[in-house]
């Protein structure tokens, strides 16, 4: 989170994570054309993912995404509900910034 800041001091970075077992989220990458679907919809503005999976009862998904706020939220009408919903709190933010992603 910390380079890509540096890198785009201009847009409004926020990291989301996802535990929500209803979730259907797809990574596709083919070339340089790397597309992120939840539910099936296509999202723009994703510029890092990272995946956790752990098969132990129950199984359980986590997804973690730094998004450019603006183009995340203008991509899908629900882009927003998303963004308020899977947003990280922002002390939890604080301290821990560098969580691999």
């Amino acid at each position: 989170m910390v380079e890509l800041k540096k890198k785009h001091l201009q847009k409004n970075l926020k990291l989301l994570q996802l535990d929500d077992p209803d979730l259907n989220v797809s990574l596709m990458m083919r070339s340089r054309l790397c597309l992120v679907l939840v539910n099936n919809v296509p999202y723009h503005g994703i510029l890092a993912t990272k995946v956790e999976h752990s098969w132990e009862y129950p199984p359980h998904l986590r997804v973690q995404m730094i998004v450019d706020a603006g183009e995340f939220g203008t991509s899908t009408n629900k882009a927003r509900e998303i963004i308020s919903q899977y947003e990280k709190h922002s002390s939890y933010h604080r301290k821990h910034d560098e969580s691999g992603i």
